[in-house]
């Protein structure tokens, strides 16, 4: 989950113009609870929720999850493809 949100979804949510911080190190990822671990879609959400009322750029917050997705395909979390 760490290694697909720092090598695809930081880089998708800057690429369409959003600001997320830097990611923490794996080790720090890893030492925090669940419920406090970093996940940059939540750092983003009021963003793009803001851009969606302002601007009509998203239809709806799973649109832009479908654009940016948060984790993997099933069959990578897995161990497949």
């Amino acid at each position: 989950m760490y290694e697909h949100q720092v090598e695809v979804t930081v880089p998708c949510i800057r690429e369409l113009g959003y600001e997320v911080a830097d990611p923490p190190t794996l080790q720090t990822y890893l030492d925090t609870g669940p419920e406090s671990r970093w996940n940059p879609v939540a750092e983003v959400e009021q963003q793009v929720t803001e851009d969606a009322l302002s601007t009509g750029r998203w239809d709806s917050f799973e649109e832009f999850l479908d654009a940016c997705p948060p984790s993997p395909p099933a069959d990578e979390l897995r161990g497949g493809g």
